[in-house]
């Protein structure tokens, strides 16, 4: 997620494409792809212009 964080730390980037996470290469119980959407959320918001978060995101 570091490196993702530098990504979208550039003005450059204009869009990100998540094209597979497999649930079967994860633990059974699904912790694998909470801890994987948790930190996605948190590197996508940490990235965000304060104006330009989600009322979600700002609370």
């Amino acid at each position: 997620m570091r490196a993702l964080g530098v990504l979208l730390g550039s003005e450059r980037l204009s869009a990100l494409t998540i094209t597979e996470i497999n649930p079967d290469h994860g633990a059974e119980d699904g912790s694998t792809i909470n801890i994987f959407v948790d930190a996605l959320v948190s590197a996508l918001t940490a990235s965000s212009p304060p104006g330009k978060r989600s009322p979600e995101a700002r609370s």
